[in-house]
């Protein structure tokens, strides 16, 4: 009986802000002032948009909003590329790559858990990069 009693106690906790593991233990998003002069500063729009938006589309359904923004986000890392010095351009194209593939099945009516997690892993490096210190 003592068992069933304590249950309750620990669904509360478990589900109370700031117990549950969720939001609070993914660092912040980065800001564009986060991301290092040049380059990087200028692509940063682009690239964080393209995470916010990833994250965001319902695989299931996505709008025609989600592939607009996709395709803007794109084309605003693609024309970031030029200047983009040695270290910095591997990570943003193959940012650029991945963001075509989300497109491409945007347009199909779906997303899959691996194009999203392709874009995201292409975004984090993207954002290592541009946000290393020293």
């Amino acid at each position: 009986m003592r068992r069933l009693a304590a249950a309750p106690l620990v669904l509360v906790l478990a589900l109370a802000p700031g117990c549950s593991g969720g939001g609070d233990d993914e660092p912040a998003a980065p800001r564009a002032a986060d991301f290092a002069e040049g380059a990087c500063r200028d692509a940063a729009p682009a690239v964080l948009d393209a995470g916010r938006l990833v994250r965001g589309v319902d695989g299931d359904a996505p709008s025609p909003e989600d592939r607009e923004g996709l395709r803007a986000a794109q084309d605003g890392v693609v024309a970031a590329l030029p200047q983009a010095p040695a270290e910095l351009a591997p990570p943003l194209q193959d940012l650029v790559a991945s963001l075509g593939f989300a497109r491409v099945q945007l347009d199909t009516g779906r997303l899959t858990g691996e194009v999203r997690d392709r874009v995201l892993t292409a975004y984090d490096a993207v954002v290592r990069t541009c946000t290393e210190q020293g």
